[in-house]
C-alpha cells in the first residue's frame, strides 16, 4: 500500500504492483477493446444508462473487482505462470478506479474501504471462492438457452406472427418471441394492450411466446424524498426496501392472469436511468445541498462537465432505512433483480428466468445480463467478447449481446458474423430498437442459412451448456471463459480478446473483422477437432496461431483434447432437442485419458440436485495400443432412467493413425445404433 487518503467524501488507496508481470482483468461494467485491463486507463463505477456502444465509458453496471493473473517467467519467481489473485473492494458509491501497469488506485466519492483478497491460486479457484463470498449464480431454465427473437414493438402483431413463420420455413431454431410489454398509465404498474393481442399468432407446439416487461419510470423520484422534517413523499415502491417484492407480486400477479403468452418469466427488467461521473483531481465534492435537486459534483461524460444528478434522482434522496441516493445508486439494479426474483420465486415456486442490464456485486445470483444498447457495427461485434467474458469473472455467467446490434441498420455481412459469434454466447438473442430496420435473420438467404448452420450446432451443445450452467451454480466458474482458464501457464492467452472457451475444453474463433474470410486463431498446446468437421484438426506442440479458412458462412469451433462432450440432436426447439438421442464426442491427447459430464433435470425446480429429479454423470475416456473405452459414474441414475434418455452413438477423436507414424494423422472411430441408456 503506497498512499491513503480518507475524507467525508473521499477516499483514496493506492497499491503498487509489479510492472511486466501483472495481468489484470475485470472492474466494469465498460465496453473496452480489450479484454485485459491496459495501462493508464481510468475505470468509472457509476451505473449509466449511456449505451454499451460507448468505449471506454461507465455503463450499467458497478464491479469493484480484478483478477490479477501473473506471469512469474520475467522475474524468474517461485510461483508457476497464471498464479492469479482477486480483490474486491466492496462499496457502492461512485468511484474512478486508474491502473497505470505498476498501481492500482481507488477514488472513492464515499463508504468505506472494505477490501476482500482471494488467494486462488489458479484462475478457475479464484473465482470460485469469489461467488463463494457473493453468491452463486442463479441457475437458469433449460429453454432459456433458445436462440430469442425479440420484437421491439408492443402493437406489432402481424410482424409476431411473420417471424414466427418465416423461421419455420427456413429451419432457423427459436424458442421464445420476446414482446416489449411498456407500461403505460403508471410508471410501475405492468399493462397490456388487450386489442392488439398476440394470442394464436405462435404456430409451433414448442414455440413461446415471452412478454418483455420494463419496470420503467420516468425522470421522477423513485425514493422518499425528504423536503422537511414533516413532509415526506413516496412516489413507486423503493426496490431497497425488504418488502418491495410484494409490489412486484401483486402486480405480476394481475398481469399474468391476462397475459396470453405460454411462459411466465419476467424476461426483462432494469431499464433505469443512471448517471456517469469521473473524479476530478483535488475536486471539493459538497454534495449536501438545501436544494434538493442540485449537486457540485460534476463528472466527465463525453468530454464536459455535468452534475451527477443529471437523469437521475436527487443524490440527497432517502432509501429505505435512511440510505441515500449518493450512496445507493449503484445498488438499483441489484435490488430490483432481487425483488423480481423472490416475487416470481414466491408466486410459481419455479425456476424464474429474469433477465437486467444493471447490476452490481452479487447480481448474477438472481439474474441473467444482457451487454445493452450496442450499435450495429463489426467493433461492437467485436468489444461484446470481452464484456461477456468479464461478467463470467463478475459471477453473472448468463450473458449475451445484441446479435446483430442494436443502435442503427445492419447489413448482411454483420448480421451473419454476428449470428455466427452469437450462437455460442450462453443467452442468445437477436434485437434491435424501434427505430433501426428490420434484422430478423430470415431477410437475407445467406444470414439464415448460417444461422440454420450455426445454432444447429448450438442446440447439439445444449446439454454441454445446460452443465456448464450446473457447474456455475455449484461452483460459480463461467460459461464463456478466457483461455487463461484452462491454460494458465500459458502466457499468451492473457491477451486474447477475440476468443473464448465453452467450459474447459470448446473453442470458439469468430471473425471479428469486415471483409475478412480466414481467421487467426490462437491454439494452446494439444490437438484440436473441428465440430463442423471432425476430419479437420490442428495439432499445436505448443501454444501457437494458426491461419485458417474463414469464408462468408463458417466460424471455427474446436473441441480439445481431454474432454467428452455430450451432444443430442438438432431440432428448431429446446424441448424438442431434449427429447432426441445423445451421443458422446470422445477426444484424446497424447495421455489417452478424456473426461466429462452431464448434468440433466426437470429444467424448472428451485435449487439444482433438488428432490431426486436430476442425474448427474461423469464419463472417462481411455486409449491404450489403439483400444479405445469409455465408462461413466452416475450420480442419482433414478431420474434419467426414467426419461428414456440414451446414449446412441460415441465418437473417439485423436487415435494415431496405424499406418502413419505421423502425429498429425488421426483417424475417427465411431461406435453407433447403442441403446445405452443414461444412469444405469
Amino acid at each position: 500500500m503506497e498512499a491513503l487518503v480518507k475524507q467525508d467524501q473521499y477516499l483514496q488507496l493506492s497499491s503498487s504492483l509489479p510492472a511486466n508481470r501483472s495481468s489484470l482483468f475485470g472492474i466494469g461494467e465498460h465496453t473496452k477493446k480489450s479484454f485485459k485491463i491496459q495501462p493508464n486507463q481510468v475505470l468509472t463505477l457509476w451505473n449509466e444508462d449511456v449505451g454499451s456502444s460507448n468505449v471506454d465509458m461507465n455503463t450499467y453496471g458497478a464491479h469493484p473487482f480484478y483478477l490479477d493473473v501473473r506471469n512469474t517467467t520475467a522475474s524468474g519467481g517461485i510461483f508457476k505462470n497464471g498464479t492469479t489473485h482477486g480483490v474486491l473492494l466492496l462499496n457502492s458509491n461512485g468511484m474512478d478506479v486508474n491502473y497505470t501497469g505498476d498501481r492500482i488506485t481507488y477514488k472513492v466519492i464515499g463508504g468505506i474501504f472494505d477490501l476482500y483478497f482471494f488467494a486462488g491460486s489458479a484462475p478457475e479457484a479464484v473465482i470460485e471462492q469469489y461467488t463463494e463470498f457473493i453468491g452463486r449464480p442463479a441457475p437458469m431454465p433449460y429453454w432459456s438457452f433458445d436462440m430469442a427473437t425479440r420484437i421491439f414493438e408492443t402493437k406489432d402483431r402481424l410482424r409476431v406472427k411473420i417471424t414466427d413463420s418465416k423461421n419455420k420455413r427456413w429451419e432457423v431454431p427459436q424458442e421464445v418471441i420476446p414482446r416489449k410489454s411498456l407500461p403505460q398509465s403508471h410508471p410501475f404498474f405492468f399493462q397490456q394492450d388487450s386489442e392488439n393481442s398476440t394470442e394464436h399468432t405462435i404456430t409451433h407446439p414448442s414455440s413461446n411466446l415471452v412478454f418483455t416487461l420494463h419496470s420503467t419510470t420516468p425522470f421522477g423520484f423513485t425514493v422518499t424524498r425528504k423536503y422537511s422534517k414533516d413532509i415526506i413523499f413516496n412516489t413507486i415502491p423503493d426496490k431497497s426496501n425488504p418488502d418491495s417484492f410484494l409490489v412486484f407480486k401483486d402486480q405480476y400477479l394481475q398481469l399474468s392472469s391476462s397475459l396470453p403468452a405460454n411462459r411466465s418469466s419476467l424476461f426483462g427488467i432494469g431499464e433505469h436511468t443512471k448517471k456517469s461521473f469521473k473524479i476530478q483531481p483535488n475536486q471539493v465534492l459538497t454534495l449536501w445541498n438545501e436544494d434538493v435537486g442540485s449537486s457540485n459534483v460534476d463528472m466527465n461524460t463525453y468530454g464536459g462537465q455535468r452534475p451527477i444528478i443529471e437523469r437521475t434522482v436527487p443524490p440527497t434522496a432517502y432509501h429505505y432505512g435512511n440510505i441515500t441516493e449518493y450512496d445507493a445508486h449503484n445498488l438499483f439494479g441489484f435490488y430490483e433483480s432481487k425483488a423480481t426474483n423472490k416475487a416470481l420465486v414466491d408466486l410459481f415456486g419455479k425456476r424464474p428466468f429474469i433477465l437486467t442490464r444493471s447490476t452490481f456485486v452479487g447480481s448474477g445470483k438472481y439474474a441473467a445480463h444482457w451487454t445493452g444498447d450496442n450499435a450495429a457495427s463489426f467493433n461492437d461485434l467485436a468489444y461484446s467478447i470481452p464484456t461477456v467474458l468479464s461478467f463470467g469473472l463478475f459471477g453473472v455467467p448468463m450473458v449475451g449481446a445484441d446479435i446483430c446490434g442494436f443502435i442503427g441498420n445492419t447489413n448482411e455481412e454483420l448480421c451473419q458474423r454476428w449470428i455466427q459469434l452469437g450462437a455460442f454466447y450462453p443467452f442468445s438473442r437477436d434485437h434491435s430498437d424501434k427505430n433501426s430496420n428490420r434484422q430478423e435473420l430470415y431477410l437475407w438467404d445467406s444470414v439464415a442459412a448460417s444461422a440454420r448452420k450455426v445454432l444447429g450446432l448450438r442446440y447439439r451443445l445444449l446439454p454441454h451448456f445446460y452443465t456448464q450452467m450446473y457447474q456455475s451454480n455449484q461452483k460459480g466458474t463461467p460459461i464463456a471463459r478466457p483461455l487463461f482458464f484452462s491454460f494458465p501457464e500459458d502466457t499468451n492467452t492473457y491477451e486474447i480478446s477475440s476468443q473464448f472457451l465453452i467450459g474447459r475444453g470448446v473453442l470458439v474463433s469468430p471473425v471479428v473483422q469486415a471483409g475478412a474470410v480466414t481467421v487467426d486463431a490462437y491454439f494452446p498446446k494439444g490437438n484440436w477437432f473441428d465440430l463442423f468437421n471432425l476430419t479437420n484438426s490442428v495439432v499445436a506442440e505448443t501454444g501457437k496461431y494458426v491461419t485458417l479458412d474463414a469464408p462468408a458462412d463458417h466460424i471455427n469451433v474446436h473441441l480439445g483434447e481431454g474432454n467428452i462432450l455430450p451432444l443430442q440432436g438438432e431440432a428448431m426447439t429446446t424441448n424438442e432437442a431434449r427429447k432426441t438421442p445423445f451421443e458422446l464426442l470422445v477426444a484424446f491427447g497424447s495421455n489417452g485419458q478424456s473426461y466429462g459430464r452431464v448434468y440433466l433435470d426437470d429444467s424448472d425446480s428451485l435449487t439444482l440436485r433438488a428432490k431426486g429429479q436430476w442425474t448427474l454423470v461423469e464419463f472417462y475416456g481411455k486409449l491404450h495400443n489403439n483400444t479405445v473405452s469409455v465408462t461413466s459414474n452416475v450420480t442419482n441414475g433414478k431420474y434419467a432412467l426414467d426419461q428414456k434418455w440414451i446414449i446412441e452413438k460415441i465418437t473417439f477423436l485423436g487415435i494415431p493413425k496405424s499406418d502413419n507414424s505421423n502425429s498429425t494423422q488421426f483417424a475417427i472411430k465411431e461406435v453407433a445404433n447403442l441403446t445405452q441408456l443414461i444412469g444405469e
